[in-house]
């Protein structure tokens, strides 16, 4: 902590920071477009497996980042969706 109005010690800094700060001003418009390209492909493959509509995802760490496998972001979307798709057939069944 620095006492009293002296002059700073082992200053750090850098004049030219500004070119190591990320802005994310797209982020919304692609959580949007990631949003309806997984509802296109919902409706594409509708009364297909839900294993299809998993998105294939990679490790968070350093360790596992090179070993891809299935999300589970959408495996309750698509139950809900092959469940509404069997109930239809259902009714379809006894007429």
């Amino acid at each position: 902590m620095v006492k009293h109005n002296n002059a700073l010690p082992n200053v750090h800094l850098r004049k030219h920071w500004g070119r190591f700060v990320r802005t994310w001003f797209d982020q919304p418009a692609k959580k949007q477009k990631r949003y309806l390209a997984r509802k296109s492909k919902a409706k594409k493959v509708f009364p297909s497996p839900i294993s299809k509509l998993r998105p294939v995802v990679a490790g968070q760490t350093r360790k596992d980042y090179f070993i891809i496998t299935n999300g589970k972001a959408q495996q309750r979307a698509a139950k809900c969706a092959s469940e509404k798709a069997l109930g239809q057939v259902r009714q379809n069944l006894v007429r």
